[in-house]
C-alpha cells in the first residue's frame, strides 16, 4: 500500500509566494497606467495652453480696421531646426519693410498676444514665448528709433544713455502690456471659446477666426488702429 504526506509548509511557502508575485505584478500594471494617464493629461494640458496662446495672438487681429486677405491659426507638433513648434498663428502681414506708428504699435501688441491670453485663461504666463518677444523687441526698436515714443539717445557708450534708453524700452512695455492684459481679460470667455474650437479642429482658417474677431469687446483703455497698404 501507497502512502504519503501533505506538504503543507511547501504548499503555503508556495501560495505566500503567488500572492507576492501577484501584487507586485499588480503594482506595475497600476503604475504603468497611472504613467500613461499622466502623459496622456500631459499632451491634453499641453495642447489646451497651446490653443490659449494662438488664440490670443488671432484675437489681436480685432484691433486692425482691416483683416489680412490670408489667416491662420493651427495646432500642430513640428521641428524647425531645434525648435519644436506647438502652433502658430500666421497670416500674409508683413512684419519687415516700411509701416507707419500705427502699425508698428500693432506688432507689438500681436506679439505680446500670445502669453497675455495665458495670463488672463491660467492667472500666470508660462516659457515657450521667445520668438514672441524677439519679434516684440524688433519691433519696439524700430518704433522707438523712429521717434514715435521716448526719445532714445545715442548709444555714446555712456551709463546715463543707456538707462535712458532702457527706461524707453520698458516704459513701452509696461504701456503695452496693461494695454494687451485690459483686452485679454475683456475677452477671456470668447478666447476660451476660440481655443476650444481650435483643440476640436486643428486648425482654424479666415472666415472661422473672423466669426470670433466680430464678438470682440473693445474697452475705452484698449486703442484701434488704421492699417493701410
Amino acid at each position: 500500500m501507497r502512502t504519503t504526506t501533505f506538504d503543507y509548509l511547501g504548499y503555503f511557502g508556495k501560495l505566500v509566494y503567488d500572492i507576492v508575485l501577484l501584487v507586485i505584478v499588480f503594482q506595475l500594471v497600476c503604475r504603468f497606467f497611472a504613467q500613461v494617464q499622466g502623459e496622456i493629461n500631459g499632451v491634453i494640458a499641453s495642447l489646451k495652453l497651446t490653443a490659449i496662446h494662438e488664440c490670443g495672438h488671432a484675437l489681436v487681429y480685432a484691433l486692425q480696421n482691416t483683416h489680412p486677405e490670408f489667416m491662420r491659426v493651427a495646432i500642430t507638433r513640428e521641428t524647425r531646426g531645434t525648435v519644436l513648434r506647438l502652433g502658430y498663428m500666421e497670416s500674409n502681414v508683413a512684419l519687415d519693410g516700411r509701416a507707419s506708428r500705427d502699425q508698428l504699435y500693432w506688432r507689438m501688441l500681436l506679439a505680446l498676444g500670445g502669453s497675455a491670453a495665458e495670463l488672463a485663461v491660467y492667472g500666470k504666463q508660462f516659457e515657450g514665448s521667445q520668438e514672441d518677444m524677439r519679434s516684440w523687441g524688433e519691433q519696439a526698436d524700430r518704433y522707438l528709433q523712429n521717434g514715435f515714443g521716448n526719445v532714445l539717445l545715442i548709444d555714446d557708450g555712456k551709463d546715463e544713455s543707456l538707462r535712458h534708453n532702457i527706461a524707453a524700452f520698458n516704459t513701452l512695455h509696461a504701456e503695452q502690456i496693461t494695454i494687451i492684459n485690459q483686452f485679454m481679460r475683456d475677452n477671456v470667455t470668447l478666447l476660451t471659446d476660440m481655443a476650444a474650437e481650435l483643440r476640436h479642429t486643428g486648425v482654424l482658417d479666415k472666415p472661422a477666426i473672423e466669426a470670433y474677431l466680430q464678438r470682440v469687446t473693445i474697452g475705452a483703455g484698449v486703442p484701434t488702429f488704421v492699417i493701410t497698404n
